[in-house]
């Protein structure tokens, strides 16, 4: 019975035979077995003929009796036949797998300064989204410097956090942009351009159901 090892080597009983190098791996117990020029490699299988040979013992190659008949029937042709065949058969390698290429990890993005450059690349650390292809980064407090001393004073110092960030298709956010930074001057009017922050934040949120936008803050 051929037992498989590790799925490489075989068991023939009194040695173990490896089909990847087409040897046994131990020596036989005979220094010669007297069979031609092959007797004496102690390491072959069937002189190294396992198509017309078989050794159920691991010691002693003999002749197929069948392959002893196609041999004397066809001759040279089905020795050849056969001794291409035991090439191939010693020749045999077994399939291996691809090295396994570990997948890394994308880099993750990490928050920078909060600057107006920045602004758009700390947006997208701070709400997590990976794809903002056709968004704008929104400033729900217009950074607009008209308004700077207005925020100043209601004690927002920058307006570029990521917090007051706000994701908006492109087409829609350039369609009211204007209408946007207008309605900011018009509460800024009512308040004296002295609101406290508690107003500004009340009126971002206002804005942000009015634009569709998400306010966190």
């Amino acid at each position: 019975m051929l037992t498989a090892i590790n799925g490489v080597q075989i068991n023939l009983q009194t040695r173990y035979y490896d089909p990847v190098v087409g040897r046994f791996l131990n020596a036989d117990i005979y220094v010669s077995t007297g069979q031609e020029f092959l007797g004496w490699n102690m390491f072959v299988y069937c002189l190294n003929n396992p198509v017309m040979m078989y050794d159920p013992e691991g010691e002693w190659a003999n002749l197929i009796s069948k392959g002893a008949q196609a041999a004397k029937k066809y001759g040279p042709r089905a020795w050849n036949w056969s001794r291409n065949t035991a090439v191939r058969i010693r020749n045999w390698r077994p399939l291996r797998r691809a090295p396994r290429v570990p997948v890394q990890a994308p880099a993750r993005l990490t928050m920078r300064a909060p600057t107006e450059l920045n602004f758009r690349h700390n947006l997208q650390v701070f709400t997590g989204r990976t794809n903002v292809n056709g968004f704008h980064a929104h400033h729900v407090l217009p950074k607009s410097g008209e308004f700077r001393n207005a925020f100043a004073r209601a004690g927002i110092r920058n307006v570029h956090e990521p917090r007051f960030g706000a994701w908006v298709p492109a087409r829609q956010h350039l369609s009211w942009s204007a209408e946007y930074n207008r309605l900011w001057r018009d509460f800024f009017n009512r308040h004296n351009w002295n609101a406290t922050q508690r107003q500004v934040f009340d009126f971002a949120r206002g804005l942000g159901r009015r634009y569709g936008f998400a306010v966190r803050f």
